[in-house]
């Protein structure tokens, strides 16, 4: 029992000790941590040499060289003569720009990474695959698998962007045409917002200055998606395209643009109106005209040679009219001999030197277009068809079709534009086994009866037939033959009386309608000569009987004709009140001869209950528009135009109601919205490129670039992405900042080596003389930071036996030779320069340093100390020579900026200050920091503690000045902001107490929480002038981030942008110089207070209640005074957290003593009364 109770307190020993010890190591694990990525990030001692030689770059050529910057590039509307098929392009020269050419998207790697390159499917004796070997449905099922790649469908959002082009036009027509499902109405609504902001942006010019095809080709897509090109955002695609086209002539883009214009006009047979700029026959002419003597086309007639691809798209654009135009036809069986002379022995063409994918296609499309088998278009030698040369660039095992076949195997993989194209040549062979060309996107003709509008209203239909009787009414004298039941492509003469009227194009609705209105008798004859588009004919008649009972039989038959009431919809509405308003103007006696009416009127009815239907389903679409507008986030953003823009072409679909105008008023108040924020991006982005040169930043541009900064810290985040030229402002104010802090950043020397100019960097001493150091990118070698400071001293603050002595900051490399120039009392003439090697403690000849009319100048590839001298300096007793410099035994760098030697003169430490200029030789003032500014500089032990709660004071002050020595105070501003304030003696400039306040709170605050979003504040108000360059750091529980800090400009009420912040694991740093009222904020109005409008202010309100909560948002704001050693700290907090557990642990020890004596004291009292059964008896085992 003993053991137990002694392992008992044992184990609470142990756990007394341990437990409090872990959360003690967990505080000084802590602190260890900080310190050591403190240490990390000091910034280690460069390697020195010889100051005369240019620097040594070490590694491999690959490692010694920079990227070459380049600047950002305004996009330009290029002028488009011509792209993908409608649009053609010149032959590029080599295969990678004929892939470029052909449209393909993908990026080479990522491409072969997913499909993998293709071989050329053979058969086992070596030969290509002929058509017949391939299921087409299976060739169609895997392309379409090949252009989703790995996803579900091929309209994602990334597809959808680029309607309107070539890389998704004329895969939707593909689609479309096979009956593939997608989500078409994604792409309509697409097609209708970006119709609206082109016409938007330039009314006059639409979707081009130059380009008719852009309208041509959106057209077919639309069409394809089962859309309406009279009506995409508004606006005719037809007309503004074709017959008032408002790129000028459709010809102006050479025959292509012509041939799309007709195509275009005759996709749904489109009227064109009277008084236009272009006719159909126009466009017809022209193609006409230009047919070379060969037989075939050209791009244009700057280049009058043969273009097969021309060729063949002249030919299915004249297709239909082929049957009703001699000369058409006659061009047209022409361009198709052209083609078969053409085909090569694997049934393809080859176009500027290349068999390609897209010619053979073209040609499959022509074909068909004239009602040709393409499988029986052969070369006459191998016997390969049209189809064998389009399967030849299938890829088999991918799926998607090849532009062509090269030497270079990676290049043999599936194009996107051959593959469209390909796609489409397959779209139309099947269509044309249904009697239907590609492009002709009409209901197929009526070919089963007459029908004919008689000037009393009525409508009369006849049988198809060779000879046919039409009976019409007794009073009916003038006849319009709505549809004559030809083929789809036929065209026809009716001959009456020795008078012609000729037959028009077939409607979208499938109709053929003959032109004019025929006089017809009882008896009347109407002969019809039909022309097949081969030039054959044949005859039919059709007789015209008038009778008095004709009208309802008329009627009768209508009836007859209409859908019953289970298949009858909204669309046959107009037929089927046609037929009512003909039924009521007979007289009862016909009515009751009507047979068939109580059809008539059940279809009446039907129709109501259907518009009942639809109208409560426009109101459940109206409310659920009324949702969706009342769910756009506000304020609302760029990137909803195309969502606002959907809403409102949506709205113009619901008809009238009572919240339409309101809905209508409120999405384009968005649109007015959106337009004024995309014009503040769009300024900044056009003044960043007018006003940036990104391989030219100095310090002339630092009031350029700080308001620029102002204003792209007024955007919103979502709006910064959408600046082209964002990166190069970024890093114009990255540049900037470390100019401003004394620092030559890298990417200025990166920028000298690709420019090979000059950079020119202006510091001022503290006297008030400048000095300037000169790079020639000529001579420039690596890049990396340079610390621009110098120190100099004269007379008594140089050694003895020298003139001057110079100290760059920079203790390494200068990354090529730099010339300091600077004013100096020193006498002019040419003086001996010495340098001291720190790492052998030599002096050594650094060549010659001039001074003319009191001005010095020297070059030097190597920073560190310098000493103009007419001989080597002899320093102190212990000197001597190793053959290259003066050994030295008593100089060394101390950190207060002495230097020893006989007579222990001092060398002065000057901070620089400076400005930068171009080579042009601009100046702007700009205040430098110390390279020393933080403990990260120096070691812990070079840094001080301020004692006095609130105050720093003069003694402390005075104890630091001129030396790389920081002296610290730190604070709260709230529970989960604390902060530090660091200054080095090289920065104090005063040095009498300084009672200092950084407080959340001050009299600016409602103007500052007015300016910015969630801001930060951070006033020194009360604090007085600062005594020197502080440096801030802020640890908060903010994640990692990149915010802007500001000052508040007091007399203008406005916010001055100041620098960029990060945040890096919860910490930000930053230099303050002087006092006032600063904030951090993600972003803040770049007008003043006063000349901002209320609905700027309201934005940022609405912005602050909107945004996550920050962490100074949580706590009480509170006057931060100092960190005397009452400060709670975070180790101090740790402390107190330990003693909790300690005590906690203590009173849990105590219970369990408590609990083990009272077990004790029970058991013996337990044994006391027990009776010892061991007295008197044996035991045989010997035991106790």
């Amino acid at each position: 029992m003993k053991n137990k109770v002694i392992s008992l307190f044992l184990t609470a020993a142990m756990v007394l000790s341990l437990c409090p010890a872990t959360v003690r190591a967990q505080t000084v694990s802590e602190e260890f941590s900080a310190n050591v990525a403190e240490a990390a990030e000091t910034e280690a001692v460069e390697g020195t040499a010889d100051p005369t030689e240019e620097p040594v770059v070490t590694g491999n050529e690959d490692t010694a060289k920079t990227d070459t910057p380049q600047a950002a590039e305004v996009p330009e509307e290029a002028e488009v003569v011509s792209t993908g098929k409608d649009e053609k392009t010149s032959v590029p020269e080599t295969a990678e720009e004929k892939t470029e050419a052909s449209g393909d998207s993908w990026e080479e790697d990522e491409e072969l990474k997913l499909y993998g390159t293709a071989d050329q499917d053979v058969d086992e004796n070596g030969q290509v695959q002929a058509a017949a070997s391939y299921d087409l449905d299976t060739v169609i099922s895997r392309t379409v698998s090949w252009k989703r790649g790995t996803n579900d469908r091929v309209f994602t959002a990334d597809f959808l962007k680029n309607v309107s082009s070539t890389a998704s036009d004329w895969t939707v027509v593909f689609l479309g045409r096979l009956g593939i499902g997608e989500d078409y109405s994604a792409f309509l609504n697409r097609a209708n917002t970006y119709v609206k902001e082109k016409y938007d942006a330039n009314p006059s010019t639409g979707l081009s200055t130059n380009t008719p095809t852009e309208w041509h080709r959106l057209t077919m897509a639309v069409l394809a998606a089962g859309g309406d090109p009279t009506d995409v955002g508004g606006h005719d695609l037809i007309a503004d395209g074709t017959y008032n086209c408002l790129a000028g002539a459709p010809w102006n883009q050479g025959m292509n643009g012509a041939a799309w214009a007709l195509l275009a006009l005759d996709s749904k047979g489109y009227k064109v109106p009277e008084k236009v700029k272009y006719t159909r026959e126009d466009l017809i002419s022209y193609i006409i005209d230009r047919q070379l003597s060969d037989g075939g086309w050209s791009l244009d007639d700057k280049n009058p040679s043969l273009d097969l691809d021309i060729t063949s798209m002249v030919i299915y654009a004249l297709a239909p009219h082929a049957a009703e135009n001699t000369k058409v036809r006659e061009a047209v069986n022409h361009g198709l001999d052209v083609l078969r002379k053409s085909i090569s022995a694997d049934g393809d063409y080859n176009y500027g030197g290349t068999y390609s994918c897209e010619s053979v296609a073209q040609a499959i499309i022509a074909f068909t277009s004239m009602g040709i088998d393409p499988t029986t278009v052969k070369n006459e030698t191998s016997g390969k068809s049209l189809l064998d040369g389009l399967m030849k660039y299938y890829s088999a095992g991918t799926g998607g079709f090849l532009h062509a076949y090269y030497d270079d195997e990676k290049q043999n993989r599936p194009n996107s534009m051959a593959t469209d194209q390909a796609m489409e040549a397959i779209a139309a062979y099947r269509l044309y086994q249904q009697g239907i060309n590609l492009f002709d996107f009409r209901s197929t003709a009526n070919t089963t009866q007459y029908v004919a509008q008689a000037d009393n209203g009525s409508v009369f239909t006849a049988d198809a037939g060779t000879e046919t009787d039409l009976y019409v009414g007794a009073d009916v004298r003038k006849l319009t033959l709505t549809n004559l039941p030809i083929d789809n492509y036929d065209a026809a003469v009716v001959t009456v009386n020795g008078k012609t009227y000729k037959s028009g194009l077939r409607g979208s609705d499938g109709r053929t309608p003959v032109e004019g209105e025929i006089a017809v008798t009882d008896g009347t004859e109407l002969d019809i000569a039909v022309t097949k588009r081969d030039g054959t004919t044949e005859n039919r008649k059709l007789t015209v009987h008038t009778t008095a009972d004709a009208e309802t039989k008329a009627i009768i038959n209508r009836i007859d004709n209409l859908p019953v009431a289970d298949k009858l919809t909204l669309e046959d509405a107009d037929t089927v009140t046609s037929v009512k308003e003909a039924y009521d103007k007979l007289t009862d006696k016909e009515k009751s001869q009507v047979t068939n009416a109580d059809k008539l009127e059940a279809l009446v009815q039907k129709l109501e209950d259907l518009k009942k239907e639809e109208e409560k389903k426009l109101e459940e679409k109206r409310s659920a528009l009324e949702k969706k507008v009342a769910a756009i986030a506000t304020p609302v953003k760029i990137g909803d135009k195309d969502l606002v823009n959907q809403y409102l072409l949506e709205l113009d679909t619901l008809g009238e109601w009572d919240k339409k105008e309101s809905l209508s008023k409120t999405l384009n108040g968005y649109l007015g919205d959106i337009a004024a924020r995309q014009k503040l991006v769009d300024a900044l982005d056009k003044d960043i490129w007018n006003q940036v040169d990104p391989l030219r930043i100095c310090q002339d541009d630092t009031a350029t670039v700080k308001k620029l900064m102002s204003r792209y810290g007024a955007l919103r985040e979502d709006e910064r992405k959408l600046l082209k030229n964002g990166e190069s402002l970024l890093e114009a104010a990255d540049v900037i900042e470390f100019l401003d802090n004394g620092i030559i950043p890298k990417k200025v020397f990166e920028n000298l080596m690709a420019t090979k100019e000059a950079f020119t960097y202006t510091g001022t001493l503290s006297g008030g003389s400048t000095y300037t150091l000169t790079w020639d990118g000529k001579n420039v070698k690596k890049a990396g930071d340079v610390k621009a400071g110098i120190k100099i001293g004269t007379g008594s603050n140089t050694i003895s036996g020298t003139q001057a002595q110079v100290e760059f900051v920079q203790s390494g490399s200068m990354n090529g030779t730099v010339t300091l120039s600077v004013k100096t009392s020193v006498k002019d003439g040419s003086w001996n320069l010495y340098w001291l090697n720190p790492d052998k403690l030599t002096i050594q000849s650094a060549k010659t340093a001039t001074v003319s009319s009191g001005k010095l100048k020297m070059s030097v590839a190597t920073g560190g100390r310098y000493w103009l001298a007419r001989t080597a300096p002899k320093v102190g007793e212990d000197t001597s020579t190793d053959g290259q410099g003066t050994k030295v035994g008593t100089i060394a760098s101390s950190k207060s900026g002495k230097s020893s030697h006989t007579g222990g003169t001092s060398i002065a430490s000057i901070q620089s200050r400076g400005r930068a200029s171009s080579v042009s030789g601009k100046n702007s003032a700009g205040v430098k920091s110390s390279s020393k500014k933080s403990s990260k500089n120096s070691s812990l032990s070079d840094t001080a503690k301020a004692k006095t709660k609130g105050k720093i004071t003069s003694k402390e002050l005075k104890s630091i000045k001129g030396k790389d020595e920081n002296l610290q105070a730190s604070g709260k501003i709230s529970d989960s902001v604390s902060y530090t304030l660091t200054i080095n003696g090289e920065d104090v400039k005063l040095t009498k107490d300084w009672t200092y306040k950084l407080q959340s709170d001050c009299k600016y605050k409602d103007d500052i929480e007015q300016l910015a979003v969630k801001p930060l504040i951070l006033c020194t108000e009360g604090s007085g002038t600062f005594p020197g360059q502080m440096l801030v750091t802020l640890k908060t529980e903010l994640d990692d981030d990149d915010l802007l800090l500001f000052s508040y400009d007091t007399e203008n009420r406005k916010a001055e942008y100041v620098k960029k912040v990060s945040v890096k694991d919860g910490e930000m740093e930053f230099t303050l110089k002087e006092d006032g009222h600063y904030f951090i904020a993600k972003r803040a109005l770049a007008a003043s207070l006063d000349e901002s409008t209320d609905a700027e202010k309201q934005e940022i309100e609405d912005a602050s209640d909107t945004a996550e909560d920050v962490p100074w948002d949580a706590s009480e704001e509170t006057v931060v005074l100092g960190n005397g050693e009452d400060t709670d700290t975070g180790a101090q907090t740790a402390e107190k957290k330990t003693a909790m557990v300690r005590w906690v642990l203590i009173g849990l020890i105590a219970l369990v003593c408590c609990a083990a004596a009272g077990v004790i004291v029970y058991n013996k009292r337990k044994e006391k009364g027990k009776p010892d059964l061991s007295k008197g008896k044996d035991r045989k085992d010997g035991g106790k």
